[in-house]
């Protein structure tokens, strides 16, 4: 749901009025109440001596391998099918490619709810979401889930850090949250967190209990432990690429200066000049410009970081110190290699003062 684009990721947090028994792993999309009208799943018998989930992407504490239950493999134990056009990863942690578009793939064939109402909340990276009478896509998935979906949207422009707390201080805290764990601005999150505001659902989703949702059971199993709160699981992760904010270009407007995949740092400036002065789009008029502003990849520093080999946050040394990154000569020549392209005017004039909106 959106992206955090930092270490604390978000998650899904399931609040105590209500738990979604997953679509994902196949069981039946209902809402139950936990605190009246309903009763909550009864667990599956978690491994003897394990209390926390087995692994995942981005919060905070994870278990210990001492706690930690084995992991689950995904359901079917079969390798992965021939699909036409995919490249196998060559690494963990890397996706497959694909050249082609997969077949479509269902794992849910029956409509999991029942038309009763689920109530949101969700952190916006992006511009307004359209009504849901004007908006095709909140409807088809109202359909096929057989729910009312009633989403309420905060902007992750500061929005986000000021409704959350507010909605969880009124004690009417939707039936699924988004939680951006050690959310910027809004600490206090994180101790409602702690006194329970959300639910426990690790007896539901770590251990043998994990093998009744497939799908969730696919996750790779550092995810649970890395979005665990205090070893709980208080919410189905994002699961995400290890390298996000990937820096694209428009090949086309590359191949019309002949230079469709620069190999240097200069090669790269000079295509970002290009890109701004030499009128890639051919209307005649200068309204081009090289490099924009993406989140936390302000000035494209990030992606220099890349080009000049800085190290990935920390460097181990041959004594086995750690080198933080801003202490060595490539982040060093990371920062001119962007002051040369601020003075060579290839960034957007707003790139101070854009917004993910």
């Amino acid at each position: 749901m959106g992206d955090g684009q930092g270490p604390a990721t978000g998650i899904r947090g399931y609040s105590r009025r209500a738990i979604l028994q997953t679509a994902l792993g196949g069981a039946a999309l209902s809402v139950l109440a936990a605190c009246g009208g309903g009763s909550a799943p009864t667990p599956a018998a978690a491994p003897t001596g394990t209390g926390a989930p087995a692994g995942a992407n981005g919060v905070t504490a994870p278990p210990t391998a001492a706690t930690a239950p084995a992991t689950v493999a995904p359901a079917s134990g079969a390798p992965t099918p021939a699909i036409e056009g995919r490249i196998p990863s060559p690494a963990p942690g890397v996706p497959d490619a694909y050249t082609k578009l997969p077949p479509p793939y269902k794992a849910i064939t029956a409509v999991p709810g029942r038309g009763s109402k689920v109530t949101t909340f969700h952190i916006l990276y992006g511009t307004p979401v359209a009504p849901r009478g004007e908006n095709r896509f909140w409807q088809e998935l109202e359909k096929r889930l057989g729910v009312q979906i009633e989403a309420t949207f905060a902007s992750g422009n500061g929005g986000y850090q000021e409704k959350l707390p507010a909605l969880i201080a009124g004690g009417d805290i939707p039936d699924l949250t988004f939680l951006w764990l050690d959310t910027p601005g809004a600490p206090s999150v994180n101790k409602t967190v702690e006194q329970g505001a959300f639910l426990d659902l690790t007896p539901y989703l770590s251990g043998d209990a994990l093998k009744q949702y497939p799908n969730l059971a696919a996750f790779p199993p550092d995810i649970w432990a890395r979005s665990a709160f205090n070893k709980k699981i208080v919410g189905v992760p994002r699961p995400r690429l290890r390298a996000i904010g990937l820096l694209t270009f428009r090949r086309d407007w590359a191949a019309r200066f002949g230079n469709p995949q620069p190999k240097t740092t200069d090669e790269f400036l000079d295509l970002m000049v290009a890109f701004t002065r030499g009128d890639p789009d051919g209307n005649g008029q200068n309204d081009t410009w090289g490099l924009g502003n993406q989140n936390t990849a302000l000035f494209a520093l990030n992606y220099s970081y890349f080009m000049h080999a800085a190290p990935n946050e920390w460097r181990k040394n041959p004594d086995g110190m750690l080198t933080n990154r801003i202490e060595t000569e490539e982040y060093r020549a990371a920062l001119a290699f962007c002051r040369r392209m601020w003075e060579a005017g290839v960034y957007h004039p707003d790139v101070l003062t854009m917004t993910v909106t």
